[in-house]
């Protein structure tokens, strides 16, 4: 399975993940100039940008070191655009969805709040 396959079918299974602990999904591969947001939801309280990183099980690298600080600041960036664009007042949460595969069922690790804005 390519990356691109691979990344396409963790962001989907992100997405039921979410929905089944309480998210509404508000969009998925958002844009902003050359950055993207894999998934935007909305929980009662707050508005969560998700980075997702999916890996197989062979890989060694944690998916939260896979965030580095550039990508944080593009993602911080392009929510902020996005909260300003969309008129939303709600306090917004970057979070990292790691998921990993195998020939199992995959393991998800939610990291809330992963970095800061």
């Amino acid at each position: 399975m390519s990356h691109l396959v691979l990344g396409r079918k963790g962001e989907l299974l992100a997405c039921q993940y979410l929905l089944q602990n309480g998210h509404k999904i508000r969009e998925m591969n958002w844009r902003f100039r050359k950055w993207e947001i894999d998934i935007i939801s909305e929980t009662e309280s707050f508005i969560h940008f998700v980075e997702v990183k999916t890996r197989r099980h062979d890989e060694l690298l944690d998916p939260i070191q896979a965030v580095t600080k550039k990508k944080q600041r593009n993602l911080i960036q392009a929510a902020d655009h996005y909260l300003r664009q969309k008129g939303i007042q709600k306090e917004a949460k970057m979070d990292i969805i790691g998921i990993t595969h195998s020939s199992l069922q995959p393991k998800f690790e939610y990291f809330e709040e992963a970095f800061t804005t």
